[in-house]
């Protein structure tokens, strides 16, 4: 069995989790937001997607390759402000892949952005 802590030592902690609650609730929240990419176009074709904050989508590393079928969508959830960069396959299903240019939206502060494809 722990001895009781004594009353000034339980006061100090007690003050010090009071402290960080306060400070966990004053840190802003970033809201997320939804940009989700449709296939209504091919019957499968690969999408590439970065996020950063800025167009300049090159710099940015590149989270996911995904391949959507024909009426899939992709939904890419990013906090608010962040740039959704995306391009497909110029050609789908060809080999070797070559890309389409840069694709970009800005994350939406609510709800969903639908881009088609």
């Amino acid at each position: 069995m722990l001895p009781r802590l004594p009353r000034w030592v339980r006061s100090i902690i007690g003050g010090i989790a009071c402290c960080l609650l306060s400070a966990a609730a004053a840190q802003p929240r970033v809201a997320s937001g939804i940009v989700a990419l449709h296939n209504n176009a091919w019957d499968n074709v690969r999408v590439e997607v970065r996020l950063g904050p800025s167009t300049q989508c090159d710099l940015y590393d590149s989270p996911a390759v995904r391949t959507l079928k024909r009426g899939g969508a992709w939904a890419v959830v990013a906090d608010q402000a962040q740039v959704v960069c995306w391009r497909r396959e110029a050609s789908p299903g060809a080999a070797p892949i070559v890309w389409t240019a840069w694709q970009t939206r800005v994350v939406p502060s609510a709800g969903v952005d639908d881009v088609t494809l």
